[in-house]
């Protein structure tokens, strides 16, 4: 599998950890992660960024606003903000 950044770079993946149990508040979801190396030129301490993908942001039925800075949750009949 290779990867294609919103850069252009190409990368490939160190490994796949699949149906992990993610806890955002009180919900928790199955989630895959694609393990990358990171760029070791970023030395902000404790920087580590995840990026959420399409299935993750479907399943917890995610609403983005980007102009805001804020994404909801939702999961049956609760929200998370």
């Amino acid at each position: 599998m290779t990867l294609s950044l919103a850069d252009r770079s190409v990368k490939i993946p160190r490994g796949v950890i699949e149906d992990v149990l993610v806890q955002v508040d009180k919900f928790y979801y199955p989630v895959d992660f694609v393990v990358l190396d990171t760029d070791s030129s970023v030395k902000e301490e404790n920087y580590v960024p995840i990026i959420l993908g399409r299935p993750f942001l479907a399943t917890s039925n995610a609403i983005v606003n980007c102009r805001n800075g804020v994404m909801q949750l939702t999961f049956g009949n609760m929200t998370w903000n």
